[in-house]
């Protein structure tokens, strides 16, 4: 809790006002964010139920995910030991996982990466266990977590590949457990039929899900290829898919936020003895960083995914600490005492970067001032998101003079995030009377805001004298 984050007013704010909408029974009225949250409704619900039963605060948003990343450790640990039998193995591969900054700060940050990844984890333990111990029903529980982590986010189609190359490797092989992946396969296949199904009986619309994604395409074309590239409108396609593939790979190896572990995990595997390693966890690695440089994340083009957001490569961590424990578990001593404290440091070091990264100091800034300013933090407007409330009276009548992040279309089209602040004029009904410029949080955002409220109040004190003249007169 030392690198603790909390809101950060992005992808959160909208999960937020989305659990809030369910605990109130009107889910995602007058929602205008990402349409594709909307399908997350493992997080939302989840998040919903922790507001019924703890009440609606920044702490509360973030417990569910803090509580997914605790139990990540275990799974690691546990899958470590199911495959080596070796508990110094596991206990490396567990500390590997809990030192990651990435891990660190998103523990501490309501966004849905890595409950999906921790729910994908879960599912894979209980593959590995079905194959070992020869029992069908693991693996039924295995396919019940990996459709679990879909409701969270669609991370578990990067694992479809890997399942199916395994289940080739393993006929090739003659391993009686293909029949365990096969029944992965059939599930990881069912889950957007059993899906389609639930949204027909809902509202009649079997590829709900495919109209979704292909609004949100449109709702936020600037972070989809080929418009995160650079000259994506003159290159041709063929050279943006090649440009998106080698960035993905930069972003995936040379990425100091994972201590560079990926990068240590590929060397190490390449010039050490292969035959130590579980031929799944090397499929596990490998086939993910394939999957997540080259899968396309939509049916209708070739689009690939960008992973310059660096919580996306969430999944690859265990099957990396594994690799790279199998390995320092044979080190000297002093040599693995030496790699442990490294680790620690660098993590220490990147998790405060991290801070930096998110503006922490701002964003503490920006939520003390709200709270000063009398109050409501999640009081929910059809056009606002964290609010604060401040009442001036003129002449008696009462208005309402209200700082709020601008989630409005306009704002949206053109790309402007939850960090633009605003600050408007309500009557005592609620009705917009006046407002003005949009704030950006920038070094001296707080005295821009106390500036737009001492304007507003001195445009309302002007418009009731002119009133109360035109009254005399």
């Amino acid at each position: 809790m030392v690198f603790f984050v909390g809101h950060v007013f992005s992808d959160d704010s909208y999960y937020s006002y989305l659990s809030c909408t369910i605990s109130d029974g009107n889910f995602a009225e007058n929602y205008l964010g990402y349409p594709i949250f909307k399908l997350r409704v493992g997080h939302l619900y989840l998040t919903a139920l922790f507001y019924r039963l703890f009440g609606i605060n920044e702490f509360i948003t973030i417990l569910p995910v803090l509580l997914f990343s605790i139990i990540n450790l275990f799974v690691a640990f546990k899958i470590s030991y199911l495959v080596t039998s070796n508990c110094s193995i596991s206990l490396i591969s567990a500390f590997i996982v809990a030192v990651i900054p990435t891990e660190i700060v998103f523990a501490t940050v309501s966004f849905v990466d890595l409950q999906s990844s921790v729910l994908i984890n879960c599912g894979i333990y209980f593959y590995l266990l079905a194959r070992n111990q020869h029992k069908f029903a693991l693996i039924y529980l295995a396919a019940f977590f990996f459709g679990l982590s879909f409701l969270f986010k669609e991370t578990i189609y990067f694992m479809f590949p890997i399942f199916f190359s395994f289940f080739i490797f393993e006929l090739i092989n003659k391993y009686r457990t293909y029949k365990y992946t096969l029944v992965v396969l059939v599930g990881l296949i069912s889950i957007p039929i059993i899906e389609g199904l639930i949204y027909y009986l809902i509202n009649n619309d079997f590829f709900y899900r495919n109209h979704i994604l292909q609004e949100n395409f449109k709702f936020a074309y600037y972070d989809f290829f080929p418009n995160t590239l650079q000259n994506s409108l003159e290159s041709s396609y063929f050279n943006l898919v090649l440009n998106q593939i080698v960035q993905n790979l930069k972003y995936i190896f040379l990425r100091r936020f994972y201590l560079f572990l990926p990068l240590f995990g590929l060397l190490i595997f390449v010039f050490s003895n292969k035959k130590k390693y579980n031929h799944f966890i090397v499929f596990w690695f490998f086939g993910l960083i394939i999957t997540m440089c080259c899968l396309p994340i939509s049916i209708d083009t070739y689009r690939l995914l960008n992973l310059r957001n660096s919580w996306y490569i969430i999944p690859l961590f265990v099957p990396t600490a594994l690799i790279i424990a199998t390995y320092l578990n044979q080190v000297l001593p002093r040599l693995k005492i030496a790699a442990f404290l490294i680790l620690f440091a660098g993590s220490m070091y990147m998790s405060n970067q991290y801070l930096l990264f998110f503006q922490k100091p701002d964003l503490n800034e920006m939520k003390e001032f709200l709270e000063s300013l009398l109050f409501i933090m999640h009081k929910r407007d059809p056009k606002t998101e964290w609010v604060a409330n401040k009442i001036f009276e003129c002449d008696k009548t009462p208005y309402v003079i209200r700082v709020y992040t601008s989630i409005n279309p306009d704002d949206m089209s053109r790309g402007v995030g939850t960090d633009a602040i605003r600050c408007g004029v309500f009557s005592s009904k609620g009705e917009w009377v006046f407002g003005t410029k949009r704030v950006n949080r920038t070094k001296n955002w707080q005295k821009s805001i106390q500036a737009r409220i001492q304007e507003l109040e001195e445009r309302l004190q002007l418009q009731h004298t002119k009133y109360q003249s035109a009254v005399q007169i």
